[in-house]
């Protein structure tokens, strides 16, 4: 039975921390994705709608410009 609780709280305390590091890895690669970069300057009022939307036109040209798997 003890045995039984203590592996009930190992694989608990496992996906949990699955669980965390998961959510971790999606907002570091949301931070590292240019236009996600781009949303959140402009989110914040660091650019204005006219910059916004030309920078969001030359990422997105810039994007079907390269290969997939390739970047800058």
């Amino acid at each position: 039975m003890l045995y039984s609780l203590i592996l009930l709280g190992i694989i608990g305390y496992m996906w949990m921390h699955i669980k965390r590091l998961r959510a971790m890895n999606a907002e570091l690669e949301r931070r590292l994705d240019p236009l996600g970069i781009l949303k959140e300057r402009y989110a914040r009022g660091d650019i204005s709608r006219e910059e916004y939307f030309r920078m969001q036109s030359d990422l997105l040209q810039e994007r079907i410009a390269l290969p997939a798997g390739r970047s800058t």
